[in-house]
């Protein structure tokens, strides 16, 4: 079962369209919906207006209940379809944001990193071609000078960009 926890459906309540679609796409069982009761990723990418206090509680929230899906092996995705403008901010920025989220959930760089790549691939039905480093799959690769597994952030330091095997940026 696969929960992708990104920006754009709000907190997800079973019985919504979303998580009917969910369950027509085999994503997750009626069982899993009827269970689960989900969020959107960070309260600032919501297009609520929270003061900071209830921005605050929210953003605690948000993290708990990240946790709690983990704690109990909900396979989560890890999605990068943020569609709220911040001022100052690219979505790029907005998205690495969310690594925070991940990091105060407890969940680890390894796991994160699964989230973003195989596990994406497989609710994507691609993974016979995407997530993985192999001969014959889309060679998408980032490179950084840290190592990620060690400090997930490193990923806001990415030196070197190849998509579809073609060098985008060095």
């Amino acid at each position: 079962m696969y929960l992708q926890a990104t920006t754009t459906y709000g907190s997800l309540i079973p019985g919504s369209e979303y998580i009917r679609s969910l369950i027509r796409q085999g994503t997750i069982s009626k069982d899993a919906a009827k269970r689960l009761r989900w969020m959107d990723h960070y309260a600032r990418s919501q297009n609520e207006r929270l003061d900071s206090a209830g921005a605050k509680v929210k953003a605690a929230q948000i993290i708990d209940r990240l946790k709690r899906a983990y704690r109990i092996g909900v396979r989560l995705v890890f999605g990068s379809d943020t569609v709220a403008d911040l001022p100052g901010e690219t979505r790029a920025d907005m998205m690495l944001d969310y690594l925070a989220v991940w990091q105060t959930a407890g969940i680890t760089p390894a796991e994160t990193l699964r989230a973003m790549t195989l596990d994406a691939a497989q609710l994507l039905k691609l993974e016979k071609t995407r997530g993985t480093i192999a001969a014959g799959f889309a060679a998408d690769i980032i490179a950084t000078p840290y190592n990620p597994l060690e400090n997930i952030q490193a990923l806001r330091h990415v030196n070197f960009v190849m998509k579809d095997g073609k060098v985008i940026r060095q």
